[in-house]
């Protein structure tokens, strides 16, 4: 497992028509690829940070996507090498996988114990080789601090400057580069906007692909999640108000982002949360009674669906989500008490009822919220897509102006914040949803006159209720139901018809 690159260096696994970039990379390699094959077996892996994230695998990347940046840069042989270890060893010093300024020093002050190559000899190779170390971990403004720390020279002539910058950069860059391993809209994914050098903008698709094969390999030798508990727990899924979702559930269950995709269905994900792609937030059933908040929030503010799942996942802790997010495990995002995950999906067969707040039952559609606050702009975006064409299907004319307009600003705030460093966006992340809930307002705003529009079309009448759509949404997948009270007489509820003919009884969930 701790030799994919060089399985790719070997093209021991498939390269095809999806690594055209990886192909050329390689193809630049040409002779040097026994060098650098060379360079991988001699790593000293036992001096590596232990982790998924900011171990082996990353430093395999960092090592490749260095090594051709030098080449592509032209360095001598000195600064190769620099660069090389440099790549190698960055994270040595970690102590855990979140983001801090300091591992870069932890790191340089070990260094010395795995550069043995005889450039180090000269004092001043091994300083710059601890500089570029330390100093990769820091913010911008203190760019040049390590370089006086090691005293690179008695002053950073212009020459040492250059030396310094060019390793500086090209390490940073392939750094940064392998940050595509993480999810598109996770916060610690690249920001190519970032990048230095002309040659790393480059190798940008060449990293998705790499870390594509990365992760196919490592999920291809994971084992599935194995569910040995047979007794049923109860659980919620809340769906908002995306009435569009309620005919696709109840045809195709309850399923991960990662099981739509492989089922090529549509539907776009209400947040950017912390279920990763192979997971489903549930609200215990267990814990309803407690009124906690993502039963308040998610439960009694929308539709939702109760399920009977053999098993619920705890969240890993929010201090470990480098880890979860290239585990593909859930984390604690929203802090949550009563929200855990299901695995992959929840059957048609599991779910029991469809729930209603009361307080919404007779609620006007125009006065609902069918679009949630994001800090990346294109999956808030990828939601309105979806609604827009959703909407458009039944011939309904979409404003497109009005969106635009009320688009600007928020898209404005988000690519204010997106240009901050990691500390700056965590230490306002959690005030962003109040600073942008104004303009979500005026989307939300548009798309209310949408889905007035839309079902207006299809239902013929004025008077539109919450309601009347779940009713409507049921009625086109021939979903028969009976209506009752539930979760303390809050909900108005909708179960499947049991008094129906056993023959009939394959017709109350889907056509």
């Amino acid at each position: 497992m701790n030799d994919i690159l060089k399985q790719i260096i070997q093209e021991k696994v498939d390269i095809n028509n999806d690594n055209a970039n990886i192909s050329y990379y390689l193809n630049l390699l040409d002779e040097n690829k026994s060098e650098l094959l060379d360079i991988l077996s001699k790593i000293e892996k036992d001096k590596l940070y232990k982790s998924p994230i900011h171990g082996i695998y990353h430093s395999e990347k960092v090592l490749f996507f260095s090594y051709m940046l030098a080449k592509l840069e032209n360095l001598d042989d000195v600064d190769k090498q620099i660069i090389i270890d440099a790549a190698i060893y960055h994270d040595m010093g970690r102590q855990n996988d979140n983001e801090e300024v300091f591992h870069g020093y932890a790191s340089a002050i070990r260094v010395e114990k795995v550069a043995k190559h005889p450039i180090y000899k000269d004092k001043n190779n091994l300083r710059m080789l601890k500089a570029i170390i330390e100093g990769h971990s820091m913010p911008e403004d203190r760019k040049y601090s390590s370089c006086f720390y090691y005293e690179l020279e008695d002053e950073i002539t212009p020459d040492i400057k250059d030396r310094y910058d060019k390793l500086y950069d090209i390490l940073k860059d392939a750094d940064a580069l392998d940050r595509l391993r993480f999810h598109s809209r996770s916060s610690a994914t690249l920001d190519e906007r970032f990048l230095r050098l002309e040659a790393s903008k480059k190798m940008i698709n060449c990293s998705k692909e790499i870390n594509a094969l990365y992760y196919k390999i490592i999920k291809f030798n994971q084992s599935d999640v194995v569910i040995e508990n047979d007794e049923q727990k109860k659980c919620y899924h809340g769906i908002g108000f995306d009435f569009f979702k309620i005919a696709s559930i109840i045809e195709n269950g309850i399923l991960s982002k990662d099981e739509m995709i492989n089922r090529r269905l549509d539907v776009p994900t209400n947040f950017d949360g912390g279920n990763a792609d192979r997971w489903i937030s549930v609200v215990d059933g267990s814990m309803v009674d407690q009124k906690l908040s993502a039963y308040c929030s998610f439960i009694m503010h929308g539709v939702s669906f109760e399920c009977c799942v053999p098993k619920m996942h705890q969240s890993l802790p929010y201090s470990e989500r480098a880890y979860a997010l290239l585990k593909g495990l859930p984390f604690d995002k929203g802090e949550h008490k009563d929200e855990k995950y299901v695995y992959n999906q929840i059957p048609v067969s599991n779910i029991k009822k469809i729930n209603i707040p009361k307080n919404y039952v007779n609620a006007n559609i125009k006065d609902l919220s069918y679009i949630f606050n994001s800090l990346c702009f294109d999956s808030f975006y990828d939601r309105i897509k979806y609604y827009i064409k959703r909407v458009e299907a039944n011939g309904t004319k979409i404003d497109s102006e009005s969106l635009e307009n009320s688009l600007v600003e928020y898209k404005r705030i988000l690519d204010e914040y997106n240009h901050f460093d990691v500390q700056q966006k965590d230490a306002i992340s959690d005030r962003m949803p109040i600073i942008l809930e104004k303009e979500r307002c005026k989307v939300n705003k548009v798309i209310q006159g949408w889905m007035y529009d839309y079902y207006k079309k299809e239902l013929n009448q004025d008077e539109i209720t919450v309601c009347d759509v779940v009713r409507h949404e049921l009625k086109k997948v021939n979903y028969h139901y009976n209506i009752s009270d539930d979760i303390d007489n809050l909900c108005f509820t909708i179960e499947p018809d049991k008094s129906l003919d056993e023959k009939d009884k394959g017709h109350q969930i889907c056509r």
